[in-house]
């Protein structure tokens, strides 16, 4: 299943469990994403849904200059400016209410939280210098001294609290306050301390403060400035300029914390959306790293000395999903029929050039502890399609506009995939690609689509692939599904520590969502970056986390 998976298992034997969210979320815009699409930190010492009650997790100091090195080794050089190609252009600046991939890439180079991931996918303290989970309830984060803001001011844990706060207020809209909503309330007893005291046990916590997008902004700031176009953060990296559908900026921050780091003086984030166009930057040397390589690309560039390509099975994965607050898709017949009709498998071999993975039951990828294969869809059956529809009372067909993201080339293959799918059942498909941004308010806000195809990423947990999307309250439930059965049973998998306890109550939640079909899964990516050879300490994340832009330094 490629690097992504081997990496994940060999990190499986080093921790008990990994409780991982990034939710971003989406590619470009709320959790849809595109086509294709840290340090030297010590980890903690367990991590298992929750770590031990009094269990107290440090930090050692981040290497602050590079050991000698070694003739295998080069010594990494300061300076250069890092040109990189971005499949979407940059959707939203507000780090609190934006939530597309494109935007995530700028959010975490500028801004930081309490925790981080390593490419390992292990959580480890980042501004906070040490945590202890005291009990089920009760979190302590010790910040870490001397970290500035970009404005020059000292972190204390009144930003904290005044950040997680915003999260959670409903006037805000945040999208991710649901990351939060088991937080009762912030205890800050002075500058260096922060308790978090939950109304209920939460398993996912720690893995929701280790999202990119869970930032410590200064306290006040929401009042002073317009966070669209005022970014002020912590990180490796200060924001410069957002020009849009041109180029997004950031350059170093000379006060970071981590001395010695960011090596770059400057990271220049550039969309382009046509595939061709990445790939052909990549070649020619116009950018020195491409995000989202197109999966008809990757044997080509994987032969090309120049260039190194950094991935394997990542989080991101592509579906269908009905409106089911109208007919006939508040038919469950109707859904179950059309998702009988396709061939996951060769969807994934035309749409991904086989470098993905089939999905025929739900999200949750296979190197999870939580993934489970129902084996609702292995194969299509037309016949119980066809049976399912003359049910419904759509014997003879209808027609159907299935919408897609237009700078998505996936996306779009896979719709008219889809489309030839259903013909032989009567049903006539039109695949309407749509502007980026006019599609994200159709499918978020309007709800005008019947049938729309996005893709998702980020995922690691599973409260995050499944709460998010399946609670009938979730914040990316698109799809207006509601079943008080899988709603009982996503809040109760929240509040459990161990994985054998929650393993079998998300089991019933995939099985019964498969079955009940608010979403068609296709497939789960393969996903790689391209790196020209002089790009020296960039490591892949199989969440798609840019992180590593901090080390990575340029050789020429």
């Amino acid at each position: 299943l490629g690097d992504v998976y081997k990496r994940q298992l060999k990190c499986r034997e080093k921790v008990v469990a990994i409780v991982v969210l990034i939710t971003l979320l989406t590619l470009s815009g709320c959790g849809p994403q595109p086509d294709a699409p840290v340090s030297d930190i010590a980890a903690p010492t367990a991590v298992v849904g929750q770590p031990a009650p009094t269990a107290v997790v440090e930090q050692a100091e981040p290497t602050t200059a590079p050991a000698t090195p070694t003739p295998a080794v080069a010594q990494p050089k300061s300076g250069g400016v890092l040109k990189v190609a971005i499949q979407a252009d940059v959707a939203g600046l507000d780090v609190f209410t934006a939530s597309s991939y494109s935007s995530s890439l700028i959010f975490e180079q500028v801004y930081e939280g309490l925790l981080r991931y390593t490419p390992e996918m292990e959580i480890v303290p980042w501004l906070a210098e040490s945590y202890e989970v005291q009990d089920a309830l009760t979190y302590v984060f010790k910040l870490r001294p001397g970290v500035k803001f970009h404005n020059g001011e000292e972190m204390t844990a009144a930003d904290v609290k005044y950040s997680y706060e915003r999260y959670k207020d409903p006037d805000v809209g945040s999208p991710r306050a649901v990351e939060l909503e088991a937080v009762e309330s912030i205890e800050t007893p002075d500058d260096d301390t922060v308790i978090l005291h939950l109304a209920y046990p939460f398993s996912p916590l720690l893995s929701y403060l280790a999202s990119q997008t869970l930032a410590i902004v200064p306290e006040g700031i929401a009042e002073e400035a317009d966070l669209r176009t005022t970014l002020v953060g912590t990180g490796a990296f200060k924001f410069v300029e957002n020009i849009p559908n041109t180029r997004t900026v950031v350059e170093k921050n000379p006060d970071y914390w981590q001395e010695g780091k960011p090596y770059l003086d400057r990271i220049e984030f550039i969309p382009l959306p046509e595939d061709r166009s990445r790939t052909d930057n990549i070649v020619t040397g116009n950018v020195d790293y491409a995000d989202q390589i197109p999966q008809k690309d990757i044997d080509l560039l994987q032969g090309n000395e120049e260039i190194r390509l950094e991935g394997g099975l990542a989080t991101l994965y592509d579906f269908l999903f009905f409106n089911t607050r109208n007919p006939p898709f508040d038919d469950m017949r109707v859904r179950q029929a059309i998702s009988m009709a396709l061939d996951r498998k060769a969807m994934t071999d035309a749409v991904l050039y086989g470098h993905g993975h089939a999905q025929t039951c739900g999200p949750i990828a296979p190197w999870s502890w939580a993934f489970y294969d129902c084996g609702l869809y292995d194969t299509p059956d037309l016949d119980k399609a066809q049976e399912l529809l003359a049910e419904a009372g759509y014997a003879d067909g209808f027609s159907a506009v299935v919408k897609c993201g237009a700078p998505y080339k996936a996306q779009i293959d896979a719709g008219q995939m889809v489309k030839e799918a259903l013909a032989p059942l009567g049903i006539e498909v039109e695949v309407v690609p749509v502007e980026w941004g006019t599609y994200l308010d159709d499918i978020l806000n309007t709800h005008n689509y019947e049938i729309g195809i996005v893709g998702w990423m980020g995922a690691t947990d599973p409260d995050e692939w499944l709460y998010n999307h399946y609670h009938s309250e979730g914040p990316y439930n698109l799809w207006a599904y509601n079943n008080p059965r899988v709603d009982e049973l996503l809040t109760e998998a929240r509040t459990l520590v161990a994985e054998e306890e929650r393993k079998p109550l998300y089991d019933e939640i995939q099985e019964t969502v498969a079955r009940e079909a608010p979403v068609a899964y296709f497939f789960l990516y393969e996903q790689y970056e391209a790196v020209r050879s002089h790009v020296k300490g960039y490591e892949h994340m199989p969440n798609q986390s840019k992180i590593t832009f901090m080390d990575t330094w340029l050789d020429s």
